[in-house]
């Protein structure tokens, strides 16, 4: 323990400037008070030894002293020593008790109010106090530099100045109903430049009766931000996928479906609860399987791969072509899969084989006949004749 002050200044008794002055445990009278954390009572006729050598001039010398403890939050702090030369004094320790607790009081009162100040100065969320006239009357630093105006020009307007037209009612509302508990609500709020940002307040009181509204804001533009933006993500996911006629589905590691958008319902023929879980393997013909398989298996974390053509079982038993291009995602915490873009091709594979037959069928009857047999490509303007025609006209 340190000696910090003593008084008077012109009268030391110890020996070197006052903060070399230290003391332990039992060592002279503070150093007993330390040790019991109790007021403490000595005199010099009692030869403790605590208060030889405390002379205060030739012929006078301290014969009592008390020393008493300041305990703030269950810890000593700090301790008081009085000296008298009255022989024997009596000392009222009740008084002495009332005015360590009144020191500790006032000390806890201070740095409460430091904290609080430190609190208010430093924080890095809004605080500010309005009265019951809707003008600001405090703000702290926080406050001043989101909304960009000077301390001057927040507290000369009203607080309703500050936020958007289209929530005043909503703010009005919240301070009217206001209690001594505290509700938080998100309001527009304008900036010095005339931008709009989001706040999400605490309006309370600590008194039923109080003149002034404590508000403590959170500046969540960041967080509109992001939110509407998966909104629109969400939306554009929706129009691209749920209403899509192209089919969209996810394997999990095991090949079983964990996600299927409407289109793929549409294709199969089965609900999506009913797809939900089952393996990919039952929607595949048993042909085509193996070497789908084979290759879904491969595919590395984010690769991507055209797949062949190759046929699905709808409900009915009905075959389908498809073509599917699948993408490994499945380290991606929002996907966990592989996902299957798909789309039906069958109508293309039954033309593409109608076109085979027709060409087929040509090839025979031109080999067939001795006539002259001609082919005019109304798109592309050319025409074809058959070998007969070199024979007729060399």
């Amino acid at each position: 323990m340190i000696r910090t002050a003593y008084w008077p200044e012109n009268l030391d008794f110890k020996e070197g400037d006052s903060e070399s002055v230290r003391y332990k445990k039992d060592d002279g009278l503070p150093g007993k008070v330390w040790s019991s954390m109790n007021i403490e009572i000595i005199h010099k006729a009692d030869n403790t030894g605590l208060l030889k050598n405390m002379m205060l001039n030739e012929t006078e010398s301290i014969q009592t002293a008390v020393g008493i403890p300041i305990i703030l939050q269950g810890r000593l702090i700090s301790i008081l020593c009085f000296g008298s030369k009255v022989h024997r004094k009596k000392i009222e320790q009740a008084i002495y008790s009332d005015v360590s607790i009144q020191i500790a009081s006032a000390m806890e009162r201070k740095l409460s109010q430091n904290q609080l100040s430190d609190f208010f100065q430093y924080s890095p969320n809004l605080i500010a106090v309005i009265g019951l006239d809707g003008f600001i009357k405090m703000a702290n630093p926080a406050f001043v530099k989101t909304f960009n105006y000077s301390t001057a020009e927040i507290l000369s307007q009203p607080f309703s100045t500050f936020i958007h037209p289209d929530d005043l009612d909503k703010t009005f509302k919240a301070i009217k109903q206001i209690s001594i508990g505290a509700e938080d609500f998100e309001i527009r709020c304008r900036q010095k430049n005339g931008d709009y940002i989001w706040i999400s307040w605490r309006f309370s009181r600590f008194f039923e009766n109080e003149i002034i509204v404590y508000i403590y804001g959170t500046n969540v533009t960041a967080i509109k931000n992001h939110e509407a933006l998966l909104r629109n993500s969400e939306k554009r996911f929706k129009s691209l996928v749920q209403e899509g006629s192209d089919h969209m589905a996810v394997l999990d590691h095991d090949l079983k479906f964990i996600y299927n958008s409407p289109g793929t319902e549409q294709l199969y023929g089965f609900s999506i609860d009913q797809l939900s879980h089952t393996h990919f393997a039952d929607r595949v013909c048993n042909d085509d399987w193996p070497k789908i398989a084979g290759i879904l298996k491969e595919l590395k974390e984010g690769q991507r791969f055209q797949l062949p053509s190759y046929r699905v079982k709808d409900q009915s038993d009905t075959i389908h072509w498809i073509e599917t291009i699948p993408t490994n995602l499945s380290d991606d915490d929002t996907v966990g899969g592989i996902v299957l873009n798909s789309r039906d091709i069958t109508e293309f594979i039954i033309r593409e084989r109608q076109l085979i037959e027709s060409l087929k069928r040509y090839d025979i009857v031109a080999k067939a006949t001795s006539d002259i047999i001609t082919d005019y490509h109304i798109a592309s303007g050319i025409m074809k004749a058959s070998d007969t025609l070199e024979s007729v006209f060399g």
